[in-house]
């Protein structure tokens, strides 16, 4: 069934326009035999339909409720119809109606007008539909009807709670007013359109409401970058209602106050090493805030954010250290670069009973080709200065399928060279810090100083170990169980295998 639409659009001048005609003929040809051969003959007239839309122009404009308007006539001429073919209205909206519910057989002229009468404001809409499954369904034909009624005796108004604001922020901060717009018999969308100041600083919460809700609310907020006094008008429309301004205006003063520096100075002790050490971070103070744990160093090392605390109370609530540069109320083009460093108590190496490095990490909100990158770093004292020495093999989760999944991290110091007696272990995350770096890490269960299991493997919570697992030199594991086909899928070099070392 092809199907049209009749679209009543509102406009200033209306002319009758024919805008479908629809003319459809099946021909056939016969053959009879005579006594000097084959000759061609026209076989009788076969069944044809054409049909005429006429939009009228009242249609084009809302229509008033209680009152029937005609919005379209059919002209449908039929010939040789072998039945009766049905008119119908699809939709369920008892405002329409047709002048006819059927095509008659044979050959006829027949004028089918569509009128609407709705009783309520609002959108109407529904369908007409010629019916012709039964002679031939090619000839079939179907148009949408859509309508906006209004009541003649209580035209739309638009009432705000305010028709002037007046807002005042610091540069750097905000200011906020809360108002709310009120519709009134209106049966289209209010929409907002802003005047034509640019730059301002102002944003309104919403830029469109529904006509058919009560008292509905938004917000005016100003976040002005520079100092100095803006003005702003915001005009509500509303199909067949009269505008309503709302002017704003909003002055901005001083400067930008600084963000106080987060965290701690970059300032270790090594005067007292732990050989063995665990960190379950279940001590964290406060939520999102800057995070305080004994014995570590939570430090901005450029920029003014640090680490915060997080707990999570959801099905499955944990607590941990969270780092993340996603600032909302910057712009990627405006952010600027940041990175924080969360360090470690002092760990002691020639002492540990056992050198295995454990912690969990997650990460979230991940995307692909992101410029936040989470570092796991070596820190160690040379004349009382920290020296900080990232370190490589731990495929730190960067892409977007990689988010929401606890990483189980086993590190084999053993096998680094060089390593000194007594160290720290950092996390630095760097980025750009704006609305762009959305990338968020989390760590837990950092543990220090357990010896391994005879098969160099050591149980982790959330983890699964096996005794074909590799390592690559700097302890991380890189296979969980090797066989002579996987083992061939690592990039070439020394991996540590059933506690040996071996080149692939």
């Amino acid at each position: 069934m092809k199907i049209q639409s009749i679209h009543f659009i509102f406009a200033l001048v209306f002319v009758p326009l024919v805008l479908c005609t629809v003319n459809v003929r099946a021909n056939a040809l016969s053959f009879v035999t005579g006594a000097t051969g084959i000759e061609k003959a026209d076989a009788a007239a076969s069944p044809a339909v054409e049909i005429t839309l006429e939009k009228m122009p009242a249609a084009a404009s809302p229509v008033p409720i209680n009152t029937t308007t005609v919005l379209c006539k059919f002209k449908v001429v039929a010939t040789d119809l072998p039945a009766a073919a049905p008119i119908y209205l699809t939709g369920g909206d008892a405002a329409f109606s047709t002048s006819h519910t059927e095509i008659p057989a044979g050959t006829s002229t027949t004028e089918v007008v569509v009128s609407v009468t709705p009783s309520t404001l609002g959108t109407h809409k529904g369908g007409i539909a010629f019916d012709f499954d039964g002679i031939n369904p090619e000839f079939n034909q179907a148009y949408s009807l859509n309508v906006k009624a209004y009541d003649p005796d209580h035209l739309p108004t638009i009432t705000l709670s305010r028709s002037e604001v007046e807002l005042e922020a610091r540069v750097g901060s905000s200011a906020e007013a809360e108002l709310t717009v009120t519709p009134s018999y209106c049966f289209d969308y209010i929409n907002v359109k802003a005047g034509e100041a640019q730059n301002t600083g102002l944003i309104v919460s919403s830029t469109l409401f529904l006509p058919n809700l009560g008292e509905q609310k938004f917000r005016i907020t100003f976040r002005p970058k520079t100092e100095g006094t803006v003005t702003q008008t915001y005009t509500f429309t509303t199909t067949m209602g009269e505008p309503v301004v709302l002017a704003v205006t909003a002055r901005a003063t001083g400067d930008i106050e600084p963000e106080p520096v987060e965290g701690d100075e970059l300032v270790l002790d090594g005067s007292a090493p732990l050989a063995f050490y665990e960190q379950t971070f279940d001590d964290v103070a406060e939520h999102n805030k800057p995070l305080h744990i004994a014995g570590w160093t939570n430090v901005a090392e450029n920029g003014t954010r640090a680490w915060w605390g997080y707990t999570s109370s959801g099905d499955e609530p944990f607590t941990a250290a969270k780092a993340t540069l996603y600032d909302s109320k910057v712009a990627e083009t405006d952010g600027t670069a940041a990175s924080m460093l969360l360090v470690s108590p002092a760990l002691d190496y020639r002492n540990a009973k056992g050198k295995m490095l454990e912690f969990r990490l997650m990460g979230q909100f991940l995307h692909d080709d992101q410029e936040e990158k989470l570092d796991v770093c070596l820190v160690e004292l040379i004349d009382g200065k920290p020296y900080i020495y990232p370190m490589q093999g731990f495929g730190i989760p960067a892409k977007a399928d990689e988010s929401g999944n606890w990483i189980p991290y086993e590190v084999d110091l053993s096998v680094v060279e060089d390593m000194p007696d007594v160290f720290f272990i950092g996390f630095r995350l760097s980025a750009k810090r704006c609305a762009a770096s959305s990338a968020t890490y989390y760590i837990d269960d950092f543990k220090w100083g357990r010896e391994k299991t005879a098969d160099g493997i050591i149980s982790v919570k959330g983890g699964t170990c096996d005794d074909n697992a590799v390592y690559n030199m700097q302890g991380v594991r890189v296979l969980d169980k090797a066989t002579p086909e996987s083992l061939h899928t690592l990039v070439p070099g020394i991996y540590i295998y059933m506690g040996q070392k071996i080149r692939i």
